[in-house]
């Protein structure tokens, strides 16, 4: 036999010469096409159904948050109201304990320079008998004298003060002669 080595190893299945594989049959592409895209659809549509739902839930928890978020605005917009109102009174109040201040002070009168001993022992008879002559406007009124505080000077250079807070009359602008 004059079969070559090659040719003795063959067997019909493993023929040099391919067989053609039979063409795909349209109808089964179709079928095969039409169950990927319906198994897709299921799939895709239990996802949005999944995502649906978790959106649902996020919103509803959005809108729980943004009704609150109204509540604390209006909220927050009333109390600036109250603030500013306090802030207001605060100022109202401010300026009655300055004008207050200002009115306890002006029934004070403080006199400077005095000479040392002029008051002798009775400065409140000392303040009743010259104040009309150094305050003309006070000539023939009753000037209640509560008590009269004599400040010594700490070094040469300051002088004998005399304060004295009067009851009935206000020194704030008061003329006075020397």
């Amino acid at each position: 036999m004059a079969y070559n080595r090659k040719q003795q190893d063959m067997s019909p299945s493993a023929s040099p010469i391919k067989k053609k594989s039979k063409s795909p049959n349209t109808s089964d592409m179709v079928d095969k096409m039409a169950n990927a895209v319906a198994q897709f659809e299921d799939i895709l549509r239990t996802e949005l159904t999944g995502m649906r739902n978790k959106f649902a839930s996020h919103m509803t928890v959005v809108k729980l948050l943004c009704s609150k978020l109204d509540l604390l605005t209006g909220e927050m917009r009333e109390q600036k109201k109250v603030v500013a109102d306090h802030d207001r009174r605060v100022a109202t109040l401010e300026q009655q304990v300055v004008d207050l201040q200002d009115r306890d002070r002006c029934s004070n009168l403080r006199l400077v320079g005095l000479p040392d001993g002029s008051e002798k022992d009775d400065p409140v008879g000392f303040l009743k008998r010259l104040l009309p002559m150094w305050l003309p406007s006070l000539m023939g009124k009753e000037i209640e004298v509560e008590r009269a505080q004599i400040t010594y000077p700490f070094s040469v250079w300051e002088a004998v003060t005399v304060v004295s807070p009067f009851h009935g009359y206000e020194f704030c602008n008061v003329p006075y002669s020397r």
